[in-house]
């Protein structure tokens, strides 16, 4: 399964709250920061073993939702690269 984003049901903010979902597993999260004085739209990556900074970061900030979502799919794709595994087809 390929990293998918998904409106966070759960959030106030469904618009700009996002789950990273690979499969039916939660792996990450972006969403905008809403009262920052300029756009702010962070992502994490959550419930996995952590892999070090040397190879990867689990967060970052940037200006736009792209940039976030960029971000956390190259992150993701490090961390599976370590971990030596791989996206299953869907």
């Amino acid at each position: 399964m390929s990293l998918t984003l998904h409106p966070d049901p759960t959030s106030a903010h469904p618009g700009t709250d996002h789950l990273a979902m690979s499969g039916n597993l939660c792996v990450g999260r972006i969403y905008k920061r809403e009262f920052a004085k300029t756009p702010q739209w962070l992502w994490a990556i959550n419930g996995v073993q952590q892999a070090g900074s040397d190879v990867m970061r689990l967060s970052g900030i940037t200006g736009s939702f792209e940039e976030a979502q960029a971000e956390l799919k190259e992150n993701w794709a490090k961390w599976l690269a370590w971990a030596k595994l791989q996206e299953i087809s869907d």
